[in-house]
């Protein structure tokens, strides 16, 4: 009366080796639209941190020398407009690479998402234990000292090393994932 159940009925798929978390699903517009947002929001971030270690902060360093009271009017200002052109894309170029981790093509290894998201928990860490402090300083005390406009930019480097690294991460998955499409 009724089917009989067993190995036909419920065939056991072979093992994979693929570790991405997703592996059995084996969506691959899924898999590669996490990797295209992944090297997008990358590509993104790394311009941002670049426009701030290269012109922000410079700006703002220039500013102060000249007068400090102009200095933490416009520094107000730089803190109030930061958040959705820096706050948005950063949250998304975390969560793209957090995603990263768990759904990838299965042909790039863990140890690439895992290095990436290691980095972003030093990058987190660099920005609010060392440079959001400064900045809460800067708007409570009203005041800075050039020290601590040098400091923002020396503290600003490490970030900015740390996304041009998942950069080029990302760089070296693009270019791995084009031979591997060749050959």
């Amino acid at each position: 009366m009724f089917p009989k159940i067993g190995r036909s009925f419920f065939p056991i798929p072979p093992k994979s080796t693929d570790t991405s978390f997703l592996a059995g699903v084996k969506n691959a517009k899924l898999q590669k639209g996490v990797f295209i947002a992944t090297l997008f929001s990358t590509f993104v971030m790394e311009q941002l941190v670049w426009d701030t270690q290269f012109i922000s902060y410079p700006v703002l360093k220039k500013i102060r020398t000249l007068d400090e009271k102009t200095f933490v009017s416009v520094h107000q200002e730089y803190v109030k407009r930061l958040g959705v052109p820096i706050y948005l894309p950063s949250s998304v170029y975390l969560l793209t690479t957090l995603l990263f981790l768990f759904i990838r093509p299965s042909n790039i290894p863990l140890r690439y998402p895992l290095i990436m998201n290691a980095l972003n928990v030093l990058a987190v860490t660099n920005t609010f234990g060392q440079l959001v402090p400064i900045h809460i300083r800067i708007h409570r005390e009203q005041k800075a000292s050039a020290q601590d406009v040098q400091d923002l930019i020396n503290l600003n480097r490490t970030r900015f090393g740390l996304v041009v690294i998942n950069s080029l991460i990302m760089l070296y998955l693009l270019a791995r994932s084009s031979e591997h499409k060749e050959a």
